[in-house]
């Protein structure tokens, strides 16, 4: 009879060092889910953030920014090239004489009107969603706005 409680005792404590483990593990599985869904949200606020420092200068059909604010722009994607050691490769304007690229050494004209666009990276990029190219173009003389 001695024997057969001491099994018991053991089996039960078995069971236990078992549940604990198990405990152990589901919590450490949620801790981890936690921080990834917390760092998804802070990229996604990196994101946003980025993209809202040349969003601002966007038009949509209706409307164009001036040669002043075409400026402003260029200077935020010279500064932000020159930060990441990306000379010429953030910003366009078209038609361009220099080729594509060329927000960086371009004067935008006080008396022209601008259209302001941007390309972002695919969904299956590691940066999806973020702000890949800003195009600014000559706008057509029917566009009004600002």
């Amino acid at each position: 009879m001695d024997n057969a409680s001491k099994a018991l005792i053991m089996a039960g404590a078995i069971l236990i060092a078992v549940m604990l483990i198990s405990l152990g593990v589901y919590l450490f599985t949620q801790g981890q889910e936690i921080a990834n869904t917390s760092s998804k949200g802070l990229n996604q606020q990196m994101i946003n953030s980025h993209n809202q420092q040349f969003e601002k200068y966007f038009t949509s059909s209706t409307e164009t920014i001036t040669g002043t604010q075409a400026n402003s722009l260029a200077a935020e994607l010279r500064t932000y090239n020159a930060q990441r050691d990306l000379v010429g490769t953030y910003g366009s304007i078209t038609p361009s004489t220099g080729g594509n690229n060329q927000a960086y050494t371009t004067v935008f004209s006080a008396s022209q009107r601008y259209n302001v666009t941007g390309t972002y990276y695919a969904n299956t990029s590691q940066f999806a969603g973020c702000l890949e190219h800003v195009n600014i173009t000559v706008a057509s003389t029917s566009t009004t706005g600002g």
